[in-house]
């Protein structure tokens, strides 16, 4: 009676699977593939539109593929799916979860090859963190599929991430990452549940996970056996890698604590794969199993003592066919060297008899056959590389290329606007179009509008009209369009009002007024702490409206810094309320000096409240005393020392010093004698004048006297000429009638 219960148990579950198919789109010979596809599918899971494709998360042969890069926590533009936005950096590329993944495969979208022949697929590397330790994959294996699609594998088992980074010299190219978490292979496969009379079966891999098992009995299961071809070399279809289950959260309980996952293998043996606590509302467990028959997932005791209900609403197991088989019932066979073919069929290495048939991708390019690997002995005219499948693109003439380095021959070659030995690089905006393909200068020494440089690879700045300028020196030919200044117009004009047009040379405003808060002839200064609007006068630079509370001046340069408060007129600078203590003036720019005991001074006047300190005098205090004796103290009001000077010293003020007295004395004394040496020369030298007359006139008698004597009786001996006595009594006599 059991076992007929338990029959009937399985057929209704098998009902309801096929009750299902019409509601959900799917397709294949059981009705056991959900159609993916953005607007449907084909009978055989082809998308009706190609250039529709896939719906988000799924990708792949018949949108089977989930794809986990896509649900990392960080979208990237490397899965925004648009294939024409392709990176020139060689950042890695990080994939980060919040939970245990493993994955499949790996799938790079890259430039077409034929215009990337720099690309080294082969020098790609996968790293994996789990938790906080990073793994390498040790056999990684990495294919072309064609032109634009690089898959890649690791064959590592039990490689289990939160997080993979991507890196190598290949990714400048990368467009698009695709990392397999696998397909569902779980999807309507045969479902075995233990229930209580009368209850609802619900399988949970129907694909709805809206519709949800919820047992009644204590220590329930939901076992899913894998449909399984009878042929024997399809005896071990999959290859596992991940399984997801949805819980069932009802009236706020979360009845999955503490359930466990076991798998059988096609050899009768079974394996607990998981005892599970996580109460998330998606909870993934990786895997890495193959041989797979069936996955059983029991409610499991917790404490001994506490059992749970089961209630969930989908199980979702992930996994591909085995590497000798591919196809989506895994039921066809790889004609590959080691019966290795990836989901598609395609072959790392392809089987001479039948490469052409399996291994699309190569010999197409090929002059002659191609070896078991795709490698061609000689390629076709226009094609390059190992397997001929990339491009000699852009080569002029015959598009001949060099088949290993790609290089264009001398004959051909660049077509038009390329440049370099393997015509990759593009001309700049050369007048026509061609350029140099060395170099790659202008072949016509003209630029398109615009651009400029030998290359015409650099735009013009800011240049009026048709944007045109000098190719070498940039020079705008019609000069700068509004906004921008000098030769190149590449400088802003500062703070001009209007139009913001100034002068193309000395930066002047063509309007003659600035933006407000600005100033100058080309309005780049700041008016600075001017009220209301900032304004100020463009050459003066007096602020329009006032100044700012405590600064003043014209241009309200000036702090208020020594009024109470720190306020003042901005006009005059007067503090409204007195100035701070130490200072006084209307301004309060002067310091109080000196002042006893620093009790301050009129804020007026300076005069100290208290007097001055020892040593200085006079109202305000700033008035060094002299050389007073004992403190140096004087009258406060005259600066007279009260007691007397100190030693070396002298006067009411005792400002002069005994040294210098003496010292004056002197200099009187030397200015005496001085004026009475000069009064005796002074009288020589006028009794000396007085002689010379007296001489003067003797001599003129003497000659009167001559003229008198007869010559006879004036013969004279030198005796008697040289004889004083008659010239002395002579000079005598007239200086007696003189006197």
């Amino acid at each position: 009676m059991s076992s007929n219960k338990a029959l009937v148990d399985y057929m209704v579950a098998s009902l309801l699977i096929y009750h299902r198919v019409n509601s959900y789109n799917f397709f294949g010979n059981r009705s056991q593939y959900r159609c993916n596809c953005i607007n449907g599918c084909l009978e055989d899971g082809s998308c009706k539109y190609k250039n529709y494709g896939c719906q988000e998360t799924y990708f792949g042969q018949s949108c089977q593929y989930v794809d986990v890069a896509s649900l990392a926590k960080k979208n990237t533009a490397y899965t925004d799916r648009n294939y024409s936005t392709c990176y020139s950096n060689d950042t890695p590329i990080e994939f980060e979860y919040s939970y245990k993944v493993t994955f499949s495969f790996m799938q790079l979208i890259v430039m077409e090859l034929a215009l990337t022949s720099s690309y080294k697929h082969n020098e790609i590397v996968l790293h994996f963190k789990h938790d906080q330790t990073w793994i390498n994959c040790k056999h990684q294996e990495i294919w072309e599929i064609d032109t634009k699609m690089t898959r890649i594998f690791c064959f590592d088992q039990n490689i289990v991430f939160d997080k993979v980074v991507i890196s190598g010299p290949g990714l400048p190219y990368v467009c698009e990452v695709y990392i397999s978490l696998g397909r569902n292979i779980g999807l309507k496969q045969f479902v075995k549940v233990n229930i209580k009379s009368g209850e609802d079966i619900v399988p949970a891999n129907d694909g709805n996970i809206e519709s949800c098992y919820k047992s009644k009995i204590q220590n329930p299961f939901q076992e899913l056996t894998f449909y399984t071809p009878s042929r024997v070399y399809y005896s071990n279809l999959f290859r596992t890698f991940n399984l997801r289950i949805y819980p069932f959260y009802g009236n706020g309980d979360y009845q999955m604590e503490g359930f466990s996952v076991m798998m059988e293998l096609l050899n009768g043996s079974t394996t607990n794969i998981a005892d599970v606590t996580d109460t998330s509302n998606q909870i993934n467990i990786p895997l890495y199993i193959s041989e797979i028959r069936s996955i059983k997932i029991n409610n499991a005791t917790i404490n001994a003592v506490n059992y749970y209900n089961l209630n969930f609403c989908e199980v979702e197991l992930y996994g591909d066919c085995k590497q000798s088989t591919h196809g989506l019932d895994c039921d066809r066979r790889c004609h590959c060297p080691e019966q290795r073919c990836d989901s598609d069929g395609y072959c790392y290495m392809c089987e001479e008899v039948n490469g052409m048939h399996v291994c699309r991708k190569t010999c197409q390019q090929c002059a002659s056959p191609c070896s078991l690997k795709g490698e061609c002995i000689e390629c076709k005219p226009g094609f390059k590389g190992l397997h001929c499948v990339q491009l000699c693109a852009n080569c002029g003439g015959t598009f001949r290329c060099d088949p290993e380095s790609g290089v264009c021959s001398k004959v051909g070659g660049c077509v038009t606007g390329f440049s370099g030995d393997l015509c990759d690089k593009t001309c700049g905006y050369c007048d026509g179009g061609a350029c140099d393909r060395q170099t790659g200068a202008c072949l016509h020494y003209k630029c398109q509008a615009k651009y400029r440089g030998q290359k015409c690879d650099q735009k013009c700045s800011h240049c009026s009209v048709d944007g045109s300028c000098d190719m070498l020196t940039g020079n705008c030919t019609f000069g700068c369009i509004h906004g921008y200044r000098g030769d190149v117009c590449l400088l802003e004009c500062s703070n001009c009002a209007g139009d913001r047009s100034c002068d193309r040379f000395n930066a002047s405003c063509n309007s003659g007024l600035c933006n407000p808060g600005f100033k100058g002839a080309d309005c780049s200064d700041v008016c600075t702490n001017c009220a209301g609007k900032g304004d100020c006068h463009i050459k003066t630079g007096a602020c329009l409206s006032g100044c700012n509370p405590g600064f003043k001046g014209n241009q309200c340069s000036q702090t208020c810094e020594h009024c109470i408060n720190g306020t003042c007129y901005p006009g005059n600078g007067t503090c409204t309320i007195g100035c701070l203590k130490g200072f006084y003036r209307h301004d309060c720019e002067r310091t109080c000096a000196h002042c006893l005991d620093n009790n301050g001074c009129h804020n007026v006047t300076g005069q100290c409240f208290n007097g001055c300190e020892n040593g200085y005098y006079s109202p305000t205090c700033n008035e060094v005393c002299g050389y007073c004796a004992g403190d140096r103290s004087c009258d406060r009001v005259t600066g007279k020392c009260l007691s007397g000077c100190k030693a070396g010293y002298t006067g009411d003020y005792c400002k002069e010093t005994v040294i210098e007295q003496t010292a004056t004395e002197s200099v009187v004394l030397f200015y005496v004698t001085f004026l009475i040496m000069i009064g005796i020369v002074l009288f020589f030298l006028f009794c000396s004048q007085k002689i010379y007359w007296c001489c003067s006139l003797t001599g003129r008698d003497s000659q009167d006297s001559k003229e008198k004597i007869p010559k006879s009786s004036q013969k004279t001996t030198s005796s008697e000429f040289l004889s004083g006595d008659s010239r002395e009594e002579s000079f005598l006599e007239k200086y007696a009638y003189l006197n």
